[in-house]
């Protein structure tokens, strides 16, 4: 039993203001400012007992983060009058800064503090041209400059300064009224960044780079039966390079004892393709029937590892992609104000991590939900997980944490298991 139980408590602010207005005749412009503050103090006791049980070993290890945010973006949309050779168009500028300060108190090191910021500016364009009756071009851009700065009272420091590309091609055709088709090719990117911490197995992965990727998709919406059938369907194919993986490695101290070592890195490349279908029926005039299915593969083709112990992922699966995930719900309403639904969902097993092979089983679950409103009045009564299923949200696998296992360091694996089922009543009042 902890004589020390962990705590993970927040206390967060935000303000968001909107804008729109018609500032000329051919355009509108539409603004949005994002500004946010949050305190976060999470701690745990890492021995996980008491003094009594384990006295040469008696550790707490906490974080004290302050993150500030700040955001703007501003957006210029052609209308009817604006357009150019048939084109809708809009431009925008975006601008974000971000501040993370850290504070860490360990009872077997003295205190550690760092500072990350980010700062974010970008000009970004997006058309649209009709080329026929039945044919429709869209283009977008974004061009960004983005920078990081690190610094921490162990007097480690690293920057990050570069600028950013990416863009969308997609062309459209309307078949008929109840078809259309579209494909599309899309390059984005995930910034690079800086890995804290002087117990790096390698000072050559202190920075990490920027990933890239370009996504293929081709797709429909179909309307059949009357209108009482709806389809989404499309196939995507995604071609990722310099993937940023979560990466972890075993070092030793003097004195022989080991640490485990998390940071991010670069892996080389990767793929996923897949494909997804979304359906609505209405079977009847108070029966609605909605349903949702993907099916996902991914693998990462590329690892390079500087470290030929360190743990490689090439030909595997990427972490959190479940192959297959469903859900369909049957919505009945048997009076004016009375509404059922009736759900079920799923998903397959899936890699919890990129820095080990611990799985999450697949689950399968169901949901109720009633519901009746009337004017400014809503109750609802629902239950979740009806069966009550037993199914991970989280996991980690590492060394035995418990110290009634010896000295030893055999892999254990842990988990944290989704809500259990929950039984609930919502009333809403509107006014």
């Amino acid at each position: 039993m902890s004589d020390e139980p962990g705590h993970d408590r927040q206390i967060s602010r935000a303000t968001t203001l909107l804008a729109d207005w018609g500032a000329a005749r051919r355009f509108n412009v539409q603004g949005r400012v994002n500004v946010s503050r949050t305190d976060a103090d999470y701690g745990y006791d890492e021995d996980w007992t008491y003094a009594e049980f384990q006295p040469d070993y008696q550790a707490f290890d906490n974080y004290l983060r302050n993150v500030s945010r700040e955001s703007i973006e501003l957006r210029w949309l052609s209308n009817e009058e604006g357009r150019i050779a048939n084109s809708d168009w809009l431009l925008g500028l975006y601008y974000q800064n971000s501040q993370v300060d850290l504070l860490r108190e360990y009872t077997y090191a003295s205190v550690f503090n760092s500072q990350y910021d980010t700062a974010s500016r970008a000009l970004f364009t997006h058309i649209t041209t009709a080329l026929g009756d039945n044919l429709r071009l869209t283009s977008g851009l974004r061009i960004e400059h983005w920078a990081s700065d690190y610094a921490d009272s162990k007097n480690l420091a690293g920057d990050n300064d570069e600028n950013l590309f990416g863009g969308k091609l997609a062309i459209e055709y309307t078949a008929s009224k109840n078809a259309l088709w579209y494909a599309s090719i899309t390059r984005g990117y995930k910034a690079g960044g800086f890995n804290g911490g002087d117990d790096l197995p390698s000072e050559s992965l202190r920075n990490f780079d920027t990933e890239f990727q370009i996504n293929y998709e081709l797709g429909g919406k179909f309307i059949a039966l009357s209108g009482s059938l709806r389809n989404r369907i499309s196939a995507f194919y995604t071609d990722r390079k310099d993937l940023q993986l979560k990466s972890s490695s075993v070092i030793y101290s003097a004195a022989g004892n080991p640490s485990w070592i998390d940071y991010t890195d670069n892996a080389g490349a990767g793929i996923s393709y897949g494909l997804e279908w979304e359906l609505q029926l209405q079977f009847t005039e108070s029966l609605n029937i909605l349903g949702s299915f993907g099916w996902l593969e991914t693998e990462i083709t590329e690892h390079n590892q500087l470290r030929p112990a360190a743990f490689n992922l090439m030909g595997r699966e990427g972490a959190h992609a479940p192959e297959y995930t469903y859900a369909v719900s049957a919505q009945y309403k048997p009076a004016e104000r009375l509404n059922a639904q009736l759900e079920f969902e799923g998903r397959d097993a899936f890699f919890y991590s990129d820095s080990h092979n611990y799985r999450a089983s697949d689950t399968h679950r169901i949901n109720l939900r009633l519901r009746y409103q009337t004017g400014a009045y809503e109750v609802q009564v629902y239950a979740n997980n009806v069966t009550d299923e037993d199914y991970g949200v989280r996991g980690f696998s590492g060394w035995d944490a418990d110290p009634r296992s010896g000295d030893g360091f055999d892999e254990q694996s842990y988990q944290q298991l989704g809500a259990p089922r929950v039984l609930g009543l919502t009333v809403r009042l509107d006014f």
